[in-house]
């Protein structure tokens, strides 16, 4: 299996989601505690609500952030391809334009794609472990 094989196949992707998953649980799930047990008997719904709208706000963010860099690592590595404009700005329009034709930037676009998508999954899960090793000594001290 090459390396372009592997890199955007279905279990690799998976599999990087799934560790992503595993930094990510623990961590809310230690905030959400912290949070509401902060927190007065009479004033527990409340630290609820702000806890939920605060992990409400940082999912948006995060989405942002990481789809704005993943968008930017896949335009940069369709920049030098002699795919059509719409082709180097997503994939699903690469895969549209390219599928009558199946263009060599097809292949290209995958790649590009799965390489991006690896590096948001990456820096999502560097962030977490950060955030939770942070946590963990904010807690023991």
């Amino acid at each position: 299996m090459s390396a372009g094989t592997i890199a955007h196949s279905l279990f690799t992707i998976l599999g990087e989601s799934i560790i992503m998953a595993f930094g990510f649980v623990p961590v809310i799930l230690t905030t959400t505690n912290l949070i509401v047990s902060a927190a007065p008997p009479e004033r527990a719904g409340s630290a609820s609500a702000i806890s939920e709208t605060s992990a409400e706000f940082g999912g948006a963010l995060g989405v942002a952030l990481l789809g704005s860099l993943g968008t930017f690592i896949y335009r940069w590595l369709m920049s030098s391809t002699d795919a059509p404009a719409p082709a180097k700005a997503t994939l699903s329009a690469a895969i549209e334009i390219g599928a009558t034709a199946n263009p060599m930037w097809l292949t290209t676009a995958r790649e590009a794609f799965a390489a991006s998508y690896t590096a948001t999954c990456g820096l999502a899960a560097l962030g977490l472990s950060l955030l939770a090793w942070w946590a963990r000594r904010v807690l023991t001290s």
